[in-house]
């Protein structure tokens, strides 16, 4: 049997993937929505088997479409680097769709919107923040171009790359006596934790290790903030990465105490998916986002020596 499809429908199948939507899918490629609508059943009636499952809720792919459909991608960027003259590389499009998790987001967006490459003036950021479970399924699906997360994420449809080494702290009451706080010291006090899915929980459990239990002596919330505020009140100890130290701002009664065996760090690194038409300019997202976000981690030890 010959194959019956070409460029165009992959793309259509690609942009169906991307927006979860036929209609928002003719839309980005500039074309009708029965154009798509057609040439994907035209398709799937060629392959024998469904590529998206159709509901009242939206579109998304099946099984067979979700391999399909990754395979579909490394054509397409092949297709791309075909017609690409020697040496030229080809910005897959005007923006990015660039995710973050939220221990990340509200301390570099600022410099992210004032600060584009300089190699992409023109580009448009567009960004989602979320947990890095759902970051790394949108990266996978191609909803998402690349996502900012703490490494190692350990998935072999991603290209992971380091961005920068962030110093984690220890947050007490001024009252505190100690000058630094061992593992110890974090066992036997009340610990303040974020909630469930946040991956800095869990750094912060593998860092201390599983004997730090939830119950009875802990307290959990979804931001830094909330937990700031209850120290505040309730004396114990609470880990906090440096590229979050300017939370601390108008906390009067708090500090930061370093690790007594130095400080360890959680890795902060770039994800994008493997046959990603951004691989190309992976090298130019690593330098920028680096630099971006190792300049506000130095800024930021100030708050930690107040």
């Amino acid at each position: 049997m010959e194959p019956i499809s070409d460029i165009m429908t992959l793309r259509y199948v690609a942009a169906v993937a991307d927006t979860q939507s036929f209609s928002m899918a003719a839309r980005e490629c500039h074309v009708t929505q029965p154009t798509v609508s057609q040439q994907i059943r035209k398709l799937e009636e060629h392959l024998g088997y469904d590529l998206f499952e159709r509901t009242s809720g939206g579109v998304r792919p099946t099984p067979d479409g979700e391999r399909f459909i990754f395979k579909a991608r490394e054509i397409l960027v092949k297709w791309r680097h075909l017609f690409a003259e020697s040496g030229e590389k080809i910005l897959p499009n005007g923006d990015i769709q660039l995710g973050v998790i939220p221990t990340v987001g509200p301390y570099i967006a600022d410099e992210l919107f004032r600060n584009p490459p300089k190699q992409l003036p023109e580009i448009k950021i567009n960004l989602v923040e979320d947990y890095t479970s759902h970051l790394v399924s949108l990266v996978k699906r191609g909803q998402l171009d690349a996502a900012i997360l703490s490494l190692p994420v350990r998935d072999s449809m991603l290209v992971e790359e380091p961005l920068a080494e962030d110093p984690i702290w220890v947050v007490v009451r001024k009252s505190e006596e100690k000058d630094s706080i061992s593992l110890d010291d974090l066992a036997k006090g009340t610990r303040f934790f974020l909630t469930e899915g946040n991956c800095f929980r869990d750094q912060v459990i593998s860092l201390c290790g599983r004997q730090l239990s939830f119950e009875p002596s802990s307290l959990q919330a979804c931001s830094f903030s909330t937990l700031l505020h209850c120290l505040q009140w309730q004396a114990g100890y609470m880990l906090m990465p440096q590229l979050a130290l300017p939370d601390l701002r108008g906390f009067r009664q708090l500090r930061c105490l370093p690790f007594r065996d130095g400080a360890p760090q959680r890795h902060l690194g770039l994800a994008v998916r493997n046959n990603s038409a951004w691989l190309e300019w992976l090298p130019l997202l690593k330098n920028w986002l680096g630099q971006l976000i190792a300049r506000q981690i130095e800024k930021n030890v100030k708050y930690a020596k107040r």
